[in-house]
């Protein structure tokens, strides 16, 4: 299964080892009660 940071607001439970295996692409992710949230990266002030 490939996982990119198109996919991650489907509805579906994710387990520890799928979030961790999420690429490592400069974008932030967090892990809430299963689900997987992108995370705003902000910006340099």
């Amino acid at each position: 299964m490939t996982i990119s940071a198109d996919n991650v607001t489907q509805n579906k439970v994710w387990t520890d080892a799928e979030f961790m295996a999420l690429p490592k692409d400069g974008h932030r992710y967090e892990l809430v009660v299963g689900c997987v949230r992108a995370l705003n990266s902000g910006s340099n002030h």
